[in-house]
């Protein structure tokens, strides 16, 4: 009886272990037997044996291979045996919260002291893997994973794990794989203050860090080849984790998913030489030509959006977001087709069984079933160093392999079950309801249905986080210091549509019904082949020597225009300037008739096309952050302000610090890189601030130290970093001089100020009063300092002669005045008063809309002060170039100097001129004509995309319902009942608004089946015209002070209720329909 029981006991211990999804049995010896084997280096074997002993791979063959006597033999008949899936990038087992426990042990001791360095972490010390998330990825087909830390820019080293059982040590197949760089670790999940909050001061940080352990490096060489008479060395645990990666021993790891985040981690590999893998890759396909030249491979990120089943053709899907699409199916398929090596990660996809339903999708877009099997099991395995023993079904290798019920890439297949480490695991339905924790993840899963322009997004943040009246901050320019942390993602921005697919709950069933139900429906999206060229065109070709014939020609160079003139254009540069010129053989012509030419405009201060937040605001100073680093060369406003016959313009910081970021000069070069775009002969720069956005008295937050509080706090930081700077400059002197044994470490911030002392970068300094404008010369001249340009400068009137005295150039606002306190004694006479006293004046933008208008800035010299038009359109051209130092090249329309042209309609400086050719270095960059026909064929585009997506308008929706089906409708006011009239209500919703709210007045009338009206607020009127409803809710689109406001409103009686919504941010609206107004729009109809 006691045995029968053991019996008993036994089997039911049998039966749970196997619903816990465990190895259910141990033997020495398993044989598959009747199933298709299929490897990546050799042909598929039908109706196959599969032997394994002790773990390893010792036969495969036909059927006629032995099968030895002690193995326990499966029947894989109608399976197929592929080689084990292998991760190649996840958070598995990592601790979830960046204040776990687990992470304090390298929070102490001689660590690097910003916390989001730390390259020590070891994934294998930190990996807590649960059972249930392993089950999960064996369910997957994943018998191995490449784990990495998450949290931080320098977050920690990787790992090669096994995804079966044992002990974490037990687990542990490859200790160190690389270590983990993440230019956008910081704000994106991280959240909070602290440096850095931008993505150039996080590369400023990475590039510090990596010269800080070169400088580790070689001070201990020296101290150890020599050590008599010299200092001992500090010991830094983070920057010694990254000698081998200095060493080229170990790869770094580089999370990278837009194109240009790709280039800017080739740039850092570039300075330090070092070996990179790229993680994600979402837009890898995009440098794909680079990165096969480079023989770069990437642990590419199968995240794409869910099928797009319907839209509102009211606001349909975007170009932009569709061509996302169409890259997210096919950026596999691209990859491959160029040659590039790449390896699936779960990375961005949250559960590691969506992975294949992706793939598939890839498949359908052009991805080969072997490429994509090969880059699940073979290619990670080689860019992970274990091709030896995984990838791949060979004697010899790991018994890690999946059998599969039908053929893998099919929708019905199934995982039945997955050898790890030799031990057989059954994906059992017990196993599957089992609840794993969640693993951490590495960034936010990306909109799909956003605009691919990283400074529109930042642009909402800085709305987000503005202070005060939304109405006043829709028209100031200053730039706040608050970090856009990770909230502001979420908001889209203006002219960007609401999402078209909201990310939909997945159904909690078991996997396999899951993949049938999915193959059922037959919902794998196919797109035409995605476009990769900018959205709005590009140079056709570069060609760059030209002939414009007869028109009026603004040299800059004489004191009026030159009528009825001919410009030659050879090689990109002015080769004459006259009549009847005679044109080259392979010139073209351009009619210039009843046309102005003048030289393309420039604009002495922009923010235009900065990634990652215009401000690294956390210190006083922050001279070692580049602009150059975070230009966003698809930021479509560079194209607008082609348009506009602006050629060039100054990159600045923002306004948050004394001392900001580095300045970059670029020439608008649409289509290129950003290197490219940047200005080679201009001089370096560097942006200072004065004032209240640096003391930050008006909004200083509670709990912040950050100094200074005050203008002669200012001063004294400005003063102090100087003196610094020449420490430094001595410390280096006297190394090279043999009085140093050891070198100092290099500081970036400081060799940007030695520059400055040393005339070889120019200061660009945001200042308003006057006092602190005399302050900041006088302070300048001690130090031998001549300031290139003052910015804004709205007092310079008061203080023009010793502006001119100095030698400083002013760049100001045409006509902006009173917008805040310290700019009440701004006029609009500012420039022509400067100019009057010898300062050199331009007028600028800081804004992308109004950097398009720059001709008509130039305008109002003339209006306000009487300059001679020759002398107002400088403030816009010449003068900028003397202010920025490249007057030698660009500026005016003179013999020698580089091309950059711009041919408008009419008078420039009139409102009706229109920009019809700009010229960038002698090459066509905007053409309006193209332009034009450019626009149809995008819409070409994108209604093929939206035909291979099978996604349909809501209307058309409606009228495939059947009538019967339709419900009787209740009978309906006509339209001009429900919603013709004068609404009168207020805009409210906290933060940024006042608390009363913005009184608004929205008037509609009916004209035939059209409702037409006006939406008056403080910022004016704005008309609309909608097709009219059929139901109660009223949606309008309209443009608000340059940016796109969306009123969504129901309309119940003579109440409306609703929203607008701005910028990716949501307002409540109420009104009251005026009494009387219903009638008298009745008699109208």
């Amino acid at each position: 009886m006691r045995t029968l029981l053991s019996l008993v006991g036994w089997l039911v211990l049998g039966v749970f272990v196997w619903a816990q999804d465990t190895p259910y049995r141990l033997p020495e010896v398993y044989a598959l037997r009747g199933a298709t084997i299929v490897s990546n280096t050799a042909p598929p074997i039908e109706n196959g044996v599969l032997v394994v002993r002790n773990g390893i791979i010792v036969a495969i063959g036909g059927s006629e291979t032995p099968i030895p006597a002690d193995a326990e033999v499966i029947d894989a008949s109608g399976h197929t045996v592929y080689p084990g899936f292998i991760d190649a990038f996840a958070s598995l087992g990592m601790p979830a919260q960046p204040n776990d426990p687990a992470y304090a042990s390298y929070e102490r001791g001689n660590t690097h002291p910003n916390a989001q360095i730390r390259p020590e972490r070891q994934a294998t010390v930190l990996m807590q893997p649960d059972s249930a998330q392993l089950a999960r990825w064996r369910r997957a087909g994943f018998v191995a994973a490449h784990i990495a830390p998450p949290h931080g820019i320098m977050s920690g080293q990787s790992a090669v794990i096994s995804t079966g059982t044992g002990t974490p040590a037990e687990l542990v197949i490859v200790p160190q794989v690389g270590v983990v760089l993440n230019l956008r670790g910081r704000g994106a999940f991280e959240g909070g203050g602290g440096y850095p909050s931008s993505l150039m001061g996080a590369i400023a940080l990475v590039r510090q860090t990596f010269y800080d352990a070169q400088h580790q490096m070689q001070v201990w060489d020296a101290y150890l080849r020599d050590p008599a008479g010299k200092p001992r060395p500090a010991m830094n645990r983070a920057l010694e984790a990254l000698q081998p990666v200095l060493r080229r021993e170990m790869p770094v790891l580089a999370l990278a998913n837009n194109a240009e985040d790709i280039r800017r981690v080739l740039r850092i590999a570039d300075e330090f030489n070092l070996r990179v893998i790229i993680v994600g890759g979402l837009e890898a396909a995009k440098v794909a030509d680079e990165l096969k030249r480079r023989d770069i491979p990437v642990l590419l990120s199968m995240e794409m959006p869910e099928p797009l089943r319907s839209y509102d053709p009211l606001s349909p899907p975007t170009l932009t977001s569709l061509r996302n699409r169409a890259l997210a199916y096919q950026n596999a398929a691209i990859l491959h087709e160029k040659g590039v090596r790449f390896a699936f990660t779960t990375e961005g996809l949250g559960d590691p069984e969506r992975l294949l339903r992706n793939i598939r999708t890839a498949i359908a877009n052009g991805l080969p079933k072997d490429a994509a099997l090969r880059a699940l099991t073979l290619t990670p395995a080689e860019i992970l160093g274990i091709q030896n023993r995984f990838g791949d079904l060979a004697v010899g290798k790991t018994a890690s392999f999946v059998v599969v019920r039908g053929e893998l890439f099919e929708p019905r297949a199934r995982i039945e079950f997955a050898f790890a480490d030799g031990k057989r695991f059954k994906v059992s339905e017990a196993s599957q309801t089992a609840s794993a924790p969640a693993t951490p993840a590495f960034r936010r899963p990306r909109d799909w249905d956003a605009e691919n322009t990283a400074s529109l997004l930042e642009a909402s943040c800085c709305f987000h986080h503005a202070h005060g009246s939304t109405l006043t901050h829709m028209h100031s320019h200053d730039h706040e210091a608050h970090a856009c942390d990770a909230e502001c993602t979420d908001h889209l921005t203006a002219g960007v549509p609401p999402r078209q697919d909201a990310p939909r709950e997945q159904p909690t069933q078991p996997s396999d019904q899951r993949t049938e139900s999915a193959g059922a429906s037959d919902e794998t999206p196919t797109m035409p082949r995605v476009k990769l060229t900018p959205i709005m065109p590009p140079p056709a070709d570069e060609h760059n020597t030209w002939l414009i014939r007869n028109a009026t020609v603004w040299t800059m160079a004489h004191d009026k225009p030159l009528p009825n003139t001919d410009v030659l254009v050879v090689d990109g540069r002015i080769a004459a300037v006259g009549k009847n010129l005679t044109a080259p053989p392979n010139a073209r012509i351009v009619d210039g008739t009843g046309k102005h030419l003048t030289p393309g405009l420039m604009d002495c201060h922009s923010h235009t096309a900065i990634s990652g937040g215009v401000n690294e605001g956390t210190n006083v100073c922050t001279a070692e952050v580049r602009i150059q680093d975070v230009i966003n060369p698809e930021d479509v406003n560079i194209y607008r302000q082609l348009a506009g016959g602006v050629t060039s313009a100054l990159i600045l910081h923002g306004s948050a610090n004394v001392i900001g970021g580095q300045s970059i000069v670029v020439k608008w070069r649409w289509g290129k890189t950003a290197d490219e775009m940047i200005f080679k002969e201009a001089p370096a720069g560097i942006k200072f601030a004065l004032g209240e956005n640096v003391k930050r008295s008006n909004f200083r937050t509670p709990g912040s130290t950050r100094y200074p509080a005050s203008r002669m706090g200012v001063e004294q930081v400005i003063r102090e970093r100087f003196l610094a700077a020449l420490d430094y400059k001595r410390h280096w002197d006297e190394y090279r001089q043999g009085k140093r044994l050891l070198p100092p470490r290099r500081d970036l911030q400081l060799d940007a100020l030695v520059e400055i002392l040393e005339g070889k970068r120019l200061i660009h300094c945001h200042s308003y009063r006057q006092d602190e404008i005399l302050m900041l010369l006088r302070v300048c001249e001690e130090f031998g300092v001549r300031v290139g340009t003052l910015q804004h400068v709205l007092e310079g009137y008061k203080v023009a002669n010793e502006i001119a005295r100095h030698g400083a150039g002013a760049s100001s606002f045409s006509d902006w005045w009173a917008y805040k306190i310290e700019v009440y004694d701004a006029i609009p006479y500012n420039g022509a008063i400067m100019w009057e006293r010898g300062v050199v004046v331009s007028f600028n933008s800081d804004s992308n809309e109004l950097a398009r208008r720059l001709n008509t800035e130039a305008a109002k010299a003339v209006k306000y002060g009487g300059v001679p038009e020759v002398e107002a359109l400088k403030f816009v051209t010449l003068n900028v170039a003397k202010q920025l130092g490249v007057e030698r090249y660009v500026g005016s329309i003179e013999v020698g100097k580089h091309a950059d042209l711009a041919l408008w309609s009419d008078h420039p400086l009139s409102g009706y001129a229109v920009c019809e050719k700009t010229f960038v270095d002698g090459v066509l960059y905007f053409d309006r004509e193209r332009d034009r026909a450019w626009r149809e064929e995008l819409e070409r585009e994108r209604q093929e995309y939206l035909k291979g997506l099978r996604a349909e308008s809501v209307f058309d929706e409606r009228k495939r319902e059947e009538p019967s089906a339709r419900a009787p409708a209740e009978p309906q006011p006509s339209a001009p009942t429900r919603f013709a009239g004068t609404w009168r209500g207020t805009i409210t919703g906290g933060d940024p608004l006042p608390p009363e709210g913005v009184p608004f007045t929205l008037r509609i009338r009916q004209e035939g089946n059209q409702l037409r009206g006006t939406l008056e607020t403080a910022l004016g009127t704005q008309e609309f015209s909608i097709a009219a409803p059929d139901g109660d809710t009223l949606t309008i689109t309209l443009e608000v002070g340059g940016m796109s406001a969306t009123v969504s409103a129901t309309i119940t009686g003579d109440r409306l209720t609703g929203t607008v919504s701005v910028m990716g941010l949501s307002f409540t609206i109420e009104a009251q329909r005026t009494p009387d107004s219903v009638a008298t729009q009745a008699r109208r109809h």
